[in-house]
């Protein structure tokens, strides 16, 4: 009875946010802003970006930080994407009859959200590596906007946000421990090495 009834606390605050963020924020150029900048956690952000990262790895720091994101991307989408399937929650367009959406995604599995989860995994290489302050509060900045974003046009509820977040942590988790092993520490070096 008691795990009824914080499953309905949830589920009221999860709808309560979404149609804050989603239905009385709504302005015309906050979603022009929202619809470019959910693309931040997208494939077709992140695969240039990390592209770009290995290419300027000569840079102090930015070899490490494109392969903490290659990695942290790579273990938060198997992550994520195997969560949706577990999980199947329906996007809250499908769901809730008052949400404001645009395009509609190709997935119809909301929980949690893939866009947030690759947005902190680009994020969190800056914390890790201690880039300057203000670099890492503009990172974060950038991936919780991404996360509002998500619920701003309608494609994901709150709790898909946060959990999108919380599996970014664990895959930086992973990812740190990974690179510690000392075979994929010298694969690393290796493909490094043959690029020059």
């Amino acid at each position: 009875m008691r795990n009824s009834k914080i499953i309905i606390w949830f589920k009221t605050c999860d709808e309560v946010i979404f149609k804050l963020i989603n239905v009385k924020m709504r302005r015309f150029h906050i979603s022009r802003f929202m619809a470019i900048v959910t693309y931040i956690g997208s494939p077709i952000f992140a695969l240039p970006y990390i592209t770009i990262l290995i290419l300027l790895r000569k840079y102090p720091g930015i070899d490490q930080l494109a392969v903490l994101s290659l990695f942290n991307c790579f273990f938060g989408q198997l992550i994520v994407q195997s969560t949706k399937r577990i999980v199947d929650r329906r996007r809250p367009y499908i769901s809730l009859n008052f949400a404001v959406t645009g395009r509609i995604p190709s997935s119809r599995y909301s929980f949690p959200s893939g866009h947030t989860c690759a947005a902190f995994c680009m994020a969190i290489p800056f914390l890790t590596l201690q880039f300057a302050p203000i670099i890492c509060i503009i990172a974060i900045i950038i991936a919780f906007t991404v996360g509002i974003s998500r619920i701003y046009i309608g494609v994901h509820y709150p709790t898909d946000v946060m959990f999108g977040i919380v599996a970014a942590i664990i895959a930086a988790t992973i990812t740190r421990i990974v690179i510690n092993i000392r075979f994929v520490d010298d694969i690393i070096n290796y493909f490094f090495a043959r690029l020059g």
